[in-house]
C-alpha cells in the first residue's frame, strides 16, 4: 500500500508506479 502522502497524488490509474519512482528519487 502507498503511504497516505502519496495517496492523493495517485489520482490516475497506473500513475502509482510513476509516483513511487519520483518519491524514491529520480534515477541518476
Amino acid at each position: 500500500m502507498l503511504p497516505p502522502e502519496e495517496v492523493p497524488v495517485t489520482t490516475a490509474p497506473g500513475s502509482g508506479q510513476v509516483v513511487e519512482a519520483v518519491a524514491a528519487g529520480p534515477p541518476t
